[in-house]
């Protein structure tokens, strides 16, 4: 119920304008050419989804300003994702068994104890609990008040309503993380390059993503499922690599899921390699093969339905 009243409250702000949307060119390589892919999204908003036909990145365009962006995000938008404005216990327990397999990935490629991490967008802080547990030094940031308290609250971590760029720490960081956030980025370069700031000389960078090419489980071989207004960016692993190479990181690791861990390097930026071809064919492949399940689900219930 409460996901429903905060779509159609969504939904009157936009046909009321209240919301300004912007056009932006590709946020890797500034190119205007695009190919739209969806006008809604998963909850049947109005959202322009669209693929870049110069390197292949899938972002929202036109998408609302940072100002309504932050009106979005203030007003609710938790009611529309998880059905509820403040954190639960189930909500809780829910983030923490997440937190713990992104543990255990970073687990598997760092050394966790005793280093310095931050974690921008942190949210309640479940991951940064599961790394404490680990021996890291964790620190958070988000800009929603709620659940930073509820947050400070159950687990009793160091917390702070700020964003990144207004960050002034005693000491540069050994780990950056972004997880489920980086999508949600209207500038990602001005944060990649903020993040080369903070970091020490051999600090790492996690991004964690829903990969473009990681719809067969998660989203049932249906891309639209994938798509919500709040999102700015749709990632394959060779989609964020060229913005990260771009940036000037290299890559430690990358997966499709998408989970992946970057250095800062002095590296010239390589040329940009364009992945429109490979992801349009990867994408309708994918949207036959939905197609089709959805055709001989269709026709399994239509014979359940005669043999009664």
């Amino acid at each position: 119920k409460q996901q429903q009243l905060q779509k159609e409250r969504v939904q009157q702000h936009m046909d009321e304008k209240f919301y300004t949307l912007e056009e932006s060119p590709c946020l890797i390589c500034n190119s205007p050419q695009f190919e739209t892919l969806a006008e809604k999204d998963r909850y049947g908003l109005p959202c322009s989804t669209a693929i870049c036909q110069s390197c292949g990145l899938i972002q929202t365009t036109p998408r609302m300003n940072q100002s309504s962006y932050n009106h979005f995000y203030n007003d609710g938008h938790r009611n529309l994702y998880v059905g509820a404005q403040s954190p639960d216990l189930t909500y809780i327990n829910r983030r923490i068994k997440v937190a713990e397999k992104t543990t255990a990935y970073l687990a598997k490629h760092l050394s966790l104890s005793g280093i310095r991490i931050l974690e921008v967008g942190c949210g309640i802080g479940a991951l940064l609990y599961t790394l404490q547990k680990k021996g890291a030094l964790v620190e958070g940031i988000d800009l929603s008040e709620t659940y930073l308290e509820a947050g400070k609250a159950h687990f009793n971590l160091h917390l702070h309503t700020t964003d990144l760029f207004q960050l002034n720490p005693s000491k540069p960081y050994d780990l950056i993380i972004y997880s489920d956030v980086f999508e949600h980025l209207l500038d990602p370069t001005a944060h990649l390059q903020q993040c080369k700031k903070l970091l020490t000389d051999n600090g790492t960078l996690f991004i964690k993503v829903p990969g473009v090419r990681n719809i067969i489980r998660p989203y049932l071989n249906d891309f639209l499922r994938m798509l919500q207004n709040a999102h700015i960016t749709y990632f394959s692993a060779d989609t964020l690599t060229n913005l990260l190479s771009q940036n000037q990181f290299s890559q430690l690791h990358c997966n499709e899921q998408i989970m992946s861990l970057w250095k800062p390097n002095s590296k010239a930026a390589p040329t940009i390699t364009n992945y429109y071809t490979q992801t349009i064919r990867f994408l309708k492949k994918k949207e036959n093969q939905h197609l089709f399940r959805s055709v001989l689900s269709g026709a399994y219930d239509l014979k359940n339905k005669l043999n009664r």
